[in-house]
């Protein structure tokens, strides 16, 4: 089903008071966006100690140790010689603990709330379209607890879907409350949806193109409509401050780049503006894949996914998780060409996976992981052929954020304005944006459509 555009005087009856509840809605919003960050902060130390030997001293892994010892001693000296007792007890615990968590999110989605499963964000589109109910007190619920799980076990998903969708609930519970009239809920709905993508990232100008941008044809879009926008964004932003600190979420040192490397940047949008066509028709293929598996034996799915990445956790950690965390190790590393593309294969398969488990999660995040991978090999397989200075890593690396996210999204103001939000990578401002617009072009050549158009048409299909 394709999008559809609203009535022209839909938003009619909004009137001035929207202002006053819009900030009410960004306020809460932004406290609720805080705690789910700070909560998933605390789910990655305790996933970092468990798997780096922190936690050894449980006795439960002390019980497990000894008993894996034990079984060791019976084996061939060339098997047992592979064997290390404390890695066995907390790879177990771990695929326990990653195995609950998945069954229970998977299981909180769909028994309370199926349209809490994923991102989110084309189920407030289908709100807005007046396609699908607000179920917010569920939605609330279900989002926040099964987002926690999902994430916290170090599934590759990110925050931003769920604090969209919660911001939306949360808006409309408001609207509620308020006896609002339908334009001014819809005006509401939008506001907390922009919130939630200022809160998840601290960015609360890309929060209100998030919603002039992909919700355009949805939303209430006038005046009152558009400042309400505003008001939440800049309201969600400053509680995320008071609450986490003051400045960009993921700082990147960077300067301008060489203008003779402008070509390349170019041609970095050109190659990612094609990988999103293809992420989004994987994630789509992924997707029916696993619902039908889901439908036949939904317990060796979970069980597949929790050992897959428990594995990764102890073998490749970088693979795993939302994907802003792996940023600043990466571009300290320096890593070959040949470990970064390995990386970005894992990080992609992961994406793919994760956001088809049918858990509350997003993609954004996991999409400028990945993108920062493939810049940074980008940068490695031309640095050969480059004179000195050769193109920066952490320009490159924002520049590859901006093009992937557009070429899978489709948004590319959105993208330009949350790099450079994110990163402060306002120095290499021009060639972001020379890599977003060209990934947007390449894209629609392709015939690649936006990710949750897509989405939005595969759940309305379904319902």
């Amino acid at each position: 089903m394709a999008r559809q555009d609203r009535p022209k005087d839909s938003a009619a009856d909004i009137g001035t008071r929207v202002y006053w509840l819009a900030l009410l809605v960004g306020l809460t919003v932004g406290a609720i966006a805080t705690v789910f960050h700070v909560l998933l902060d605390g789910a990655a130390t305790l996933r970092g100690l468990l798997v780096g030997g922190g936690l050894d001293g449980l006795s439960a892994l002390q019980w497990t140790a000894r008993w894996a010892t034990a079984v060791t001693v019976s084996l061939p000296a060339a098997w047992a010689s592979w064997i290390e007792p404390e890695i066995v007890a907390r790879a177990g615990l771990m695929l326990l603990v990653v195995t609950g968590c998945l069954a229970t999110a998977r299981w909180l989605v769909r028994r309370f709330a199926p349209e809490a499963g994923g991102s989110g964000i084309q189920e407030i589109e289908a709100v807005l379209l007046g396609q699908r109910a607000m179920r917010w007190r569920r939605i609330l619920a279900v989002k926040f607890l099964g987002g926690i799980l999902a994430l916290g076990a170090g599934f590759v998903l990110g925050r931003e879907g769920p604090t969209v969708q919660m911001g939306g609930a949360a808006a409309v519970g408001i609207a509620h409350r308020a006896r609002c009239t339908p334009g001014e809920v819809n005006a509401l709905l939008a506001a907390g949806a922009g919130a939630g993508i200022a809160a998840a990232f601290n960015a609360p100008i890309a929060g209100a193109l998030f919603v002039a941008e992909e919700l355009r044809r949805e939303a209430p879009y006038n005046f009152q409509g558009y400042h309400a926008v505003l008001l939440a964004c800049v309201a969600a932003t400053m509680v995320t401050q008071a609450m986490a600190g003051v400045g960009p979420e993921l700082r990147l040192d960077m300067a301008p780049p060489e203008l003779v490397h402008y070509p390349w940047y170019a041609l970095l949008g050109v190659l990612l503006g094609a990988a999103g066509v293809l992420l989004n028709r994987m994630l789509l293929h992924a997707l029916d894949l696993f619902a039908a598996w889901s439908r036949r034996a939904g317990w060796s799915l979970v069980l597949f996914l929790a050992t897959s990445l428990t594995l990764l956790l102890f073998r490749q950690p970088l693979a795993t998780g939302g994907g802003e965390q792996i940023i600043p190790p990466m571009l300290a590393q320096h890593a070959g060409e040949a470990d970064l593309l390995a990386l970005f294969a894992l990080r992609w398969l992961a994406t793919v996976a994760s956001y088809s488990a049918g858990a509350p999660g997003g993609v954004f995040a996991p999409i400028l992981g990945l993108a920062t991978v493939a810049g940074l090999a980008y940068g490695e397989l031309l640095s050969p052929w480059l004179s000195q200075p050769g193109l920066q890593p952490a320009a490159l690396a924002a520049a590859a954020m901006a093009a992937l996210f557009t070429g899978s999204v489709r948004a590319p103001l959105v993208g330009v304005v949350l790099v450079a939000e994110l990163t402060d990578g306002y120095p290499a401002l021009l060639a972001i944006t020379l890599s977003s617009a060209m990934a947007s072009l390449t894209a629609a050549r392709l015939g690649g459509r936006p990710l949750y158009e897509l989405l939005l048409e595969r759940s309305l299909s379904r319902s």
